[in-house]
């Protein structure tokens, strides 16, 4: 977060790392996506809404919205492409920060305090995320399922104590985050739940175009922005 490391965090990287067998080329595409999606704005094109009923509304729309989009997406069959797709999630999870943040009047600086708060105090999780759901996905069967699960509880607790964290002039302590993220995380489990049916008939709908898209891409016809592209479009 502060964009320094200390000799025990930096060896703790590195065991990481070995453990996962992550070359560096991968380890510098992935640092350079985070370094993307902490510098992407598309916030500036979201206005504050000042109305409370109206703000309510926008918010909970663009929760809603883009879990179950990541609930469809996130449950990915292969290995490997479960990692870009969740790292399409991060992104989509500080975007959605910086959208909540709008609507309710902060300005889309990724310096602000309050905003990096927000984001790492919520998101800061993703990263552990997602390399657990690349292991839970060798589970046959239910390896996806954990995963859409886990991608739509995350990006509703985020949504949720995003908008919990800046209806409080952002003064929120940390202790108090956590508890409100892991009560916001067991309502997007039940959520989930109620929505399963209809998310698995859709995830099933979509499944012959994602593997035609996988196979696009392992043959080198389309590169990894494309393909998420067309993950989402398709989502």
């Amino acid at each position: 977060v502060d964009r320094e490391m200390s000799d025990r965090e930096l060896d703790l990287l590195n065991t990481i790392q070995s453990k996962l067998q992550l070359s560096e080329t991968t380890v510098k595409k992935l640092a350079a996506i985070v370094e993307e999606a902490q510098k992407f704005s598309i916030s500036e094109l979201v206005e504050n809404i000042a109305d409370p009923d109206k703000r309510e509304d926008a918010v909970n729309t663009n929760v809603r919205l883009m879990a179950v989009m990541h609930a469809i997406g996130g449950a990915m069959p292969t290995p490997g492409f479960a990692t870009v797709t969740h790292l399409m999630i991060y992104k989509d999870q500080v975007e959605l920060i910086q959208k909540i943040g709008r609507i309710w009047g902060y300005p889309p600086d990724h310096d602000a305090p309050e905003f990096k708060k927000a984001v790492f105090g919520s998101v800061g999780a993703t990263a552990a995320r997602i390399a657990l759901s690349n292991v839970v996905l060798l589970i046959p069967v239910a390896g996806s399922i954990i995963s859409g699960s886990t991608a739509f509880s995350m990006t509703w607790a985020i949504g949720n104590l995003a908008n919990q964290y800046f209806a409080e002039g952002c003064k929120i302590d940390d202790v108090t985050l956590q508890r409100l993220f892991a009560d916001a995380k067991s309502e997007g489990k039940r959520t989930f739940q109620d929505l399963g049916e209809a998310i698995a008939d859709k995830q099933k709908e979509i499944a012959p175009a994602i593997a035609a898209l996988q196979e696009k891409f392992r043959l080198g016809k389309i590169d990894e922005q494309e393909y998420l592209s067309e993950v989402k479009a398709i989502t």
